[in-house]
C-alpha cells in the first residue's frame, strides 16, 4: 500500500454472480489447489488512533466489510494476527503472527507455515475500498511460474498487502526473516515475483487508510457507493 491517501477513483460495484470459483480458478497445472483468503490484523492502528479493523461501516465493522467481498467464493478465510476484532468473527481460524518476523510478514510468514501447501491471498484490514471484481482480478493474474503477486497502482511500487503469495513464497520469506529484512514492497524485481497494473476502474481498492482524515475520506466514497 502506497500510503497515499484515498484516490478519487471510485470501485465499482461488485461483479455478477455466476463466475467460476477462486477453488476452481486456481485449480491450474503446476499450481496450489487451495487458495485461502487471510486478513492481517496486527497493526497497532496509532496514527488511526483506534483498532482500523473496528472502524464503522454501516452496521458493521471495516474488517467485516472487507470479509464481505469474499461472500459466496470458496475461500476458507482466516484472520492473520492478534488484532482486536468484532464478536462476529470469532468463529474464524486465527493464526498467531510469527515471533521471528515484524510488520506484515510475521503474519504471512505465519500463514504460510500453517497451511504450506496452500497459496495465500492476504489482505490488510485497512483497504475499506476493496470490492469482489478487484479480487477475482487478482486470482486471475496467478500463473505456474508466480512465487507472488504484488500489483503495483504507479508501475513502481509493488503493493504486497493485498497479494498472493504462492507456497513457492514461503523459503523466500523465510530468507528475508532471517536477514531481518521485513519490507515486503522489497520483492519487486525479483525472480517470480508479478507486478501486474490493475484496471483503473478500480485501482482506489488497495489504498489503504492511516489517519482519521483518510478514513473521513474513504467513509465519503462507501457511503455514496452504499447509495446507488
Amino acid at each position: 500500500m502506497g500510503g497515499a491517501g484515498i484516490l478519487p477513483a471510485r470501485c465499482s460495484e461488485r461483479a455478477a454472480t455466476g463466475r467460476k470459483s477462486m477453488a476452481m480458478a486456481s485449480a491450474k497445472p503446476g499450481m496450489a489447489t487451495t487458495l485461502r483468503a487471510g486478513v492481517l490484523v496486527g497493526g497497532a492502528s496509532s496514527r488511526m488512533g483506534r483498532p482500523k479493523a473496528l472502524l464503522p461501516v454501516g452496521s458493521r465493522t471495516l474488517i467485516e466489510q472487507i470479509l464481505a467481498q469474499f461472500d459466496g467464493l470458496d475461500l476458507p478465510r482466516h484472520l492473520l494476527g492478534g488484532g482486536e476484532i468484532p464478536p462476529a468473527l470469532a468463529g474464524l481460524e486465527r493464526i498467531a503472527d510469527a515471533s521471528d518476523a515484524a510488520g506484515p510478514l510475521a503474519g504471512i510468514l505465519a500463514a504460510l507455515r500453517r497451511h504450506p501447501g496452500a497459496a495465500w491471498l492476504v489482505v490488510a484490514c485497512d483497504l475499506p475500498l476493496i470490492e469482489r471484481r478487484a479480487i477475482e482480478w487478482l486470482v486471475a493474474q496467478r500463473g505456474e511460474r508466480s512465487v507472488a503477486i504484488l500489483p503495483s497502482i504507479d508501475g513502481r511500487r509493488a503493493e504486497p498487502l493485498f497479494a498472493i503469495y504462492e507456497p513457492t513464497a514461503l523459503p523466500r520469506l523465510e530468507a528475508r526473516a532471517a536477514r531481518g529484512e521485513f519490507a515486503l514492497h522489497e520483492l519487486r524485481g525479483a525472480s517470480g515475483i508479478a507486478t501486474p497494473v490493475p484496471p483503473a476502474e478500480f485501482a482506489a481498492c488497495w489504498t489503504n487508510v492511516n489517519t482519521p482524515d483518510e478514513w473521513a475520506a474513504a467513509s465519503a466514497l462507501l457511503t455514496a457507493r452504499a447509495a446507488r
